[in-house]
């Protein structure tokens, strides 16, 4: 189920043909050939697709990797290629910054997934990373499109979903509070009060008996 599943994702990201028709029977005829394969066909088809694509590689890793440590890593080295790609000297024109914010983006929708699945772990860490790379691209990019005010805007609206699912599930929360204060405390939040206000009200939904003095 798994591999069927990793490998409808391919299928999926397959552009509409305009035909509903057309499509349902391709999807169809992939279910019924992914059902009928190996296990060691479809292990091989995905390895492979991983090493062809970055991004799926992330998503297998975020649906598989219990821990998050690959999936960090692994987006870690993703934006900051993406960054070294679209970067001319030390300016990232408004088309570099576009692609920026669509592989931080990617990165945020990864993080979704795995915070619906009640996954934790190394999400602070990854969602701070996403901010923080975004806020320091502020003084640097030309964001003509919106598309990095965008792209932080969402962040933080992840990071407050992640919160609220940590408040209902009791877990550990001291972590995610100095987690969040050292970040408001970034001088890339200088300018923009609003936001570390945003991530101070999300530290404050997660102050307890154990963290409050922080």
């Amino acid at each position: 189920h798994t591999a069927g599943g990793l490998l409808a994702i391919l299928e999926g990201e397959e552009k509409p043909s305009g035909k509903k028709h057309g499509r349902r029977t391709s999807s169809d005829t992939l279910h019924k050939l992914v059902e009928q394969a190996e296990k060691t066909q479809l292990v091989r088809l995905i390895l492979d697709y991983c090493d062809e694509d970055t991004r799926f590689r992330n998503q297998v890793l975020s649906e598989l990797e219990g821990t998050g440590e690959q999936m960090f890593a692994g987006i870690q080295r993703q934006i900051q290629a993406s960054i070294s790609i679209n970067t001319d000297g030390n300016y990232i024109d408004w088309e570099g910054c576009d692609n920026i914010c669509s592989d931080l983006e990617d990165a945020l929708e990864q993080v979704n997934r795995r915070i619906q699945q009640g996954q934790y772990g190394r999400t602070p860490d990854i969602l701070l990373y996403i901010l923080r790379t975004g806020m320091e691209l502020l003084g640097s990019a030309d964001d003509s499109s919106g598309s990095l005010f965008d792209t932080i805007s969402a962040t933080l609206e992840t990071i407050e979903s992640a919160v609220s699912g940590l408040t209902e599930r009791g877990d550990e929360r001291k972590e995610w509070v100095q987690k969040l204060l050292d970040t408001a405390q970034n001088t890339a939040f200088d300018d923009w009060d609003d936001w570390r206000y945003s991530l101070l009200q999300n530290a404050a939904l997660l102050a307890d008996d154990k963290n409050e003095h922080d």
